[in-house]
């Protein structure tokens, strides 16, 4: 594996736990949110 591999997929996995992070933040505000209406 060669240092440019490791310099081009770094951002892609940082965005994709990033994402991840932020829609698993999202879906549970959106179910507590539900929860304290209910």
């Amino acid at each position: 594996m060669s240092v440019r591999h490791v310099t081009n997929t770094f951002p892609v996995t940082l965005l994709t736990k990033h994402t991840i992070a932020i829609q698993t933040f999202i879906s549970w505000q959106e179910s507590t949110i539900l929860a304290v209406m209910s």
